[in-house]
């Protein structure tokens, strides 16, 4: 029998010999865990009944729990709790913490901390926090947090938070948080690491608002928006100063006026109520306007002082006229 072996608690003398010719270096605590480790792998540690207990190759490991590893074969995993990665038989470099956490898998490179946290997941390179967190999922490259997060999930590259979030969702590259309400998903934030986006309690991203393509957009509300101040990149309206700038004559302001019932290259309300209107866009339209009435506002200004140095003249002419009766 090699060396560096130890076999402490009820049963453990059966175990030695069960482990006599393979075992190097395991700490067997069994108390009352019969046939804890007795297949005979080497460098593991096991506590348990039956922990560990057809662990034949795989060494580094720690099986803490009643059944946990129980069909493990390979390496490097912590399995800590009752049944936790009972039947991950080929899966590696496993941290599984909570009763039947991982088991029923066969993934490697995951970390499940939860009661059935990746229960039936076979998947890989995902970490999941909570009671049942990715649970029956599949797909790897994940991050579940909170109690049933990302349950039933189909998909790779996700963050679900909160209470089973991202529950039952067939989603790559999402990043939700929500407390799911058992009857429809009520995500606080929604984003997609692909196209950058993201949403406030929003479930899905338009790709139009009315007539206007917003596909393209990144950022998406429903409900108010307070905000202390929003700064918006956009063009200015100065070209009305330029000279070759065309300004319409009030009789011709006028006549759209009464045709169309709005001002020119303003929207019409009922466009606005349909497609909504672009801040920026408007603000440049708003200042184009407010440029256009300080064009009227100068030259009205010209006219009454022509007009008031005319009528000067012509009471000057008066009070001549008068002088000389």
């Amino acid at each position: 029998m090699k060396s560096k072996s130890l076999f402490i608690g009820l049963f453990g003398l059966s175990v030695l010999f069960a482990n006599a010719q393979n075992v190097q270096s395991n700490s067997l605590l069994t108390s009352g865990g019969l046939n804890a480790g007795s297949g005979g792998a080497g460098q593991n540690t096991y506590y348990g009944y039956e922990a560990g207990m057809t662990n034949t190759l795989g060494n580094h490991n720690t099986f803490i729990g009643n059944f946990s590893g129980k069909y493990n074969a390979n390496w490097g995993n912590t399995f800590l709790g009752s049944y936790a990665g009972q039947s991950n038989s080929s899966g590696f470099a496993n941290t599984f913490v909570g009763i039947a956490a991982g088991d029923e898998t066969n993934g490697h490179s995951n970390t499940y901390v939860g009661a059935y946290s990746g229960y039936l997941n076979n998947d890989t390179h995902s970490t999941f926090l909570g009671l049942e967190s990715g649970n029956n999922s599949s797909g790897g490259y994940n991050v579940y947090v909170g109690a049933g997060a990302g349950e039933g999930a189909i998909g790779e590259g996700n963050v679900f938070l909160g209470i089973r979030s991202g529950f039952s969702q067939t989603i790559d590259g999402a990043f939700i948080v929500e407390n799911y309400n058992y009857s429809q998903p009520n995500p606080l934030i929604k984003g997609e690491f692909a196209t950058g986006k993201v949403g406030i309690n929003v479930t899905d991203f338009p790709s139009t608002a009315g007539s206007v393509d917003v596909s393209g957009y990144k950022f998406f509300v429903k409900g108010g928006l307070l905000a202390e101040e929003i700064r918006v990149a956009t063009t200015w309206a100065d070209y009305v100063f330029e000279e070759s700038y065309k300004l319409p004559s009030l009789k011709e302001v006028e006549q759209h006026i009464a045709e169309k019932g709005h001002l020119m290259n303003v929207p019409s309300a009922k466009q606005v109520e349909q497609d909504g209107i672009s801040v920026g866009e408007m603000a440049k339209i708003q200042q184009e306007k407010i440029e256009e009435l300080t064009l009227y506002i100068i030259e009205q200004n010209k006219i009454n002082e022509k007009q008031a140095e005319e009528l000067k003249e012509l009471r000057e002419m008066v009070q001549s006229l008068a002088a000389k009766k």
